[in-house]
Formats: C-alpha cells, structure tokens, sequence
C-alpha cells in the first residue's frame, strides 16, 4: 500500500471512531439515571392525587404540580432544555405514551394561561393518570 491510502483509511478509521463516540456519549447522557429521591416524589405524588380528589382550583392545582413533579424527574434525569417542552422532546421516545404526556402537559399549560377555562374533572383525572404513568417510565415510582 502506498502512503496516501494508508493516511485516507487512517483518516476514515479517525471519523469512524470520533462519531461512534459522539453516539455514545449522546445515547450514556440520556439513559444515565441520576440519585432520584424516590420518597420526595412519592411524597408529593400522595399530595396531588389528594388534590385531583377535589374539585374546581384543587384539581386545576394538581395537575399543574404534576407537571412541575415530572419537570422535576425530568431535570434529575439530565434531559436539558431551556423549557419543558424542550424537555419533553428530548425525553420523548423514552415515554411508553408519548402523544399523552404532551396532552397532559398541554392542559396544565391552558390551566395556567387561560384563567376562564372550566376545569373539567374527567380530564384532570386523565391527566393525573398520564403524568404518573410518564413519572413510572422515568423510574420515579
């Protein structure tokens, strides 16, 4: 072999290895699992099922700490972002119910920026329930 195909297999070696661990180091950052206090969320999951029993503002209020409790789990976890949603969307294929974290998280958002919205009690339970399922996928519970 002459020199210049030893440097450009050497070359295509060097770019193959530098992007196999760029993959990795992506793929170890997501999945690496951060000390979570297990009991602190226990704790404050305990408090918002006791909210979404109620009606009116504490069931409005359970499903925006909810959202606050997986935002929580979300950043210990090591998904980065500037927001939530930049969160979600990053953790999004580690959800077994992707499309219902987002419907969760949407109506805490018009809870919070639409002070006329009726809460509707229906779907503060269905919420509640895709939050703790989304908390159960993030190894919270």
């Amino acid at each position: 072999m002459d020199m210049e195909t030893i440097l450009i297999i050497g070359g295509i070696l060097t770019v193959m290895v530098l992007v196999f661990l760029g993959m990795s180091m992506a793929t170890t950052r997501r999945s690496a699992r951060t000390p979570l206090d297990k009991q602190f969320v226990g704790r404050e999951w305990q408090k918002i099922t006791a909210l979404a029993e109620h009606s009116d503002q504490s069931a409005r209020y359970a499903v925006i700490e909810a959202d606050k409790l997986l935002d929580h789990v979300l950043k210990a976890r090591g998904y980065r972002g500037e927001k939530m949603g930049d969160r979600l969307r990053e953790a999004g294929p580690d959800f077994s119910y992707q499309d219902d974290v987002w419907q969760a998280h949407k109506l805490r958002n018009k809870l919070v920026h639409e002070a006329e919205y009726e809460v509707d009690h229906r779907l503060v339970t269905r919420a509640v329930k895709q939050f703790r399922r989304a908390l159960k996928d993030m190894g919270a519970f």
